[in-house]
């Protein structure tokens, strides 16, 4: 924006009048107006300048990072899945197998050196993945891996089934109120009934997982694992985020974030 600056007309009365007013109130000391010189204030204005920039450059380095370090935990969590798919289409289920087991021990250390702690979740994913695993390359019998899906959804059932005798509050509003800006004006009898339907879905899809590996073939089951259980489960879960959603104080909270994908994944 420009501002166009000129000298007074000293013939024009309004603003001969205007000089002698200003002239009056310096004289008399009244506050509001500036007397210092202009150069000393523009200087001090450009003084601060380069630290408000710093502090602007800083604050869009952590934005950046925080960004880059979700984009990085989300590629962390999905990796066994790719690897193991990856390796399913190149090499068979056995070298897969191998590949997951591996990968899911690499995920548990990672996310501990990354951290400070072990994820629960990780640890017992590794765990299952491991005697599975073991069993499905010692046996040479791919049915033992084709169970990890089942065993995890089967587990997590029972943990969200157990929260309700178990903790404070259910499973399902702890999983909820972490990814919401606002808190929920949802009733304890809506959480309990909206943790018994995830519970029911973990079992589900525990259930249709066996089905799958016995009655297609072995890339019917993998495909299955990998396309079916992640996406059927943010389907599940997106009209429940959108009523949860008109249920915060504004109505008009949106979820930071998505809760992690299923276990049995």
């Amino acid at each position: 924006m420009m501002i166009s600056v000129r000298l007074a007309n000293v013939a024009d009365t309004f603003e001969r009048r205007f000089i002698a007013d200003v002239a009056t109130q310096r004289i008399a000391g009244i506050s509001g107006i500036h007397d210092d010189p202009a150069a000393a204030e523009h200087f001090g204005r450009l003084a601060n300048i380069a630290p408000l920039w710093g502090d602007r450059m800083q604050l869009q380095i952590d934005a950046h990072f925080v960004s880059y370090d979700t984009r990085m935990s989300q590629l962390l969590e999905l990796s066994p899945l790719i690897v193991f798919l990856v390796a399913f289409e190149l090499l068979g289920i056995y070298w897969a197998t191998a590949a997951l087991m591996i990968a899911c021990a690499l995920l548990l250390v990672i996310h501990r050196v990354r951290t400070g702690k072990f994820k629960t979740m990780h640890a017992i994913t590794t765990a299952v993945v491991v005697i599975l695993g073991s069993a499905t390359l010692l046996l040479h019998d791919a049915r033992f891996i084709q169970w990890k899906p089942t065993v995890l959804l089967a587990l997590t059932a029972a943990a969200f089934l157990g929260s309700l005798v178990v903790g404070r509050q259910p499973l399902v509003r702890r999983m909820f109120e972490g990814v919401f800006d606002e808190p929920l004006a949802v009733s304890a009898r809506a959480w309990l009934a909206i943790n018994c339907l995830w519970a029911a879905w973990f079992a589900l899809l525990a259930v249709i997982n066996l089905y799958v590996a016995r009655n297609f073939t072995e890339s019917t089951w993998v495909h299955f694992k990998v396309y079916g259980i992640t996406p059927a489960t943010m389907i599940f879960m997106f009209p429940q985020v959108l009523w949860l959603s008109g249920k915060t104080k504004a109505g008009r909270g949106a979820p930071t974030a998505a809760p992690s994908e299923p276990p049995g994944a």
